[in-house]
């Protein structure tokens, strides 16, 4: 599942008919909060449901080592995207507050990811509003993973609105959350001088070491069950290639 689950009917076909539409027998979410809101509702019943994240491959090495970006008199940010940032919403309020300025990036091909990330190093991340009513917000948002582990692999310095707070905490050693207008002048005060390189440095390291893909694939159980299935072959698989 690649979706914020709670922004969706329940009717729709995430929600029913895994097992025998996709024969499916397990689901991957990518975040933590999607699947306390499926527990919660009872959504795929008798399927395994497994917390996995977008981790680091070495094929996010082709982004490069980070830029050595100075912060200027105004925040600059990006998102890597096109989707807007309104500041009728909260976080648009937070970044207009601080003066911040907002450029979109297309992600056409990784050297396109690669030039927009040297141009604007500090990254945005902002939740997508969901189909009519299913509009989420703060912390009953599922944290948008998938476009903040592109970013963490490249080199940005990545800053987010509030997220489902089981999502921020796994994603804290990578992401700052920033709740209001005073925590985002705090975070940007510490981006001063050689702040804003040092926290790209930074956020790419421990991205790469805390998602790990083979740990992530670990942690969330389904090596063991692999290896249960599989038996001594799975074994042999492993130290022919650890990774």
């Amino acid at each position: 599942n690649s979706e914020p689950t709670p922004g969706f009917p329940s009717g729709a076909p995430l929600h029913r008919g895994l097992a025998r539409r996709w024969n499916a027998s397990e689901v991957w979410d990518y975040s933590r909060g999607n699947l306390e809101f499926v527990e919660r509702r009872g959504h795929w019943p008798g399927l395994a449901r497994r917390y996995v994240p977008p981790s680091y491959v070495d094929a996010y090495d082709w982004l490069g080592a980070p830029a050595a970006p100075r912060s200027g008199p105004r925040p600059a940010f990006g998102f890597l995207g096109t989707r807007g940032l309104s500041p009728r919403t909260a976080f648009g309020s937070i970044v207009a507050d601080v003066g911040g300025t907002v450029a979109n990036g297309r992600a056409t091909s990784w050297s396109a990811i690669r030039s927009f990330l040297r141009q604007r190093p500090l990254q945005l991340v902002h939740h997508r509003p969901g189909p009519g009513r299913h509009n989420l917000r703060g912390d009953t948002a599922p944290f948008e993973a998938f476009r903040a582990a592109v970013l963490a692999a490249g080199g940005a310095c990545v800053v987010s609105e509030r997220s489902h707070a089981a999502d921020e905490s796994a994603w804290a050693p990578v992401v700052a959350f920033v709740h209001d207008a005073a925590a985002m002048r705090a975070f940007l005060d510490g981006l001063a001088g050689d702040g804003l390189a040092a926290c790209a440095n930074r956020t790419q390291r421990v991205f790469r070491e805390r998602f790990d893909a083979a740990d992530v694939l670990r942690a969330s159980g389904f090596l063991d069950a692999y290896r249960r299935r599989a038996g001594g072959g799975f074994e042999r698989v492993l130290e022919a290639d650890p990774e």
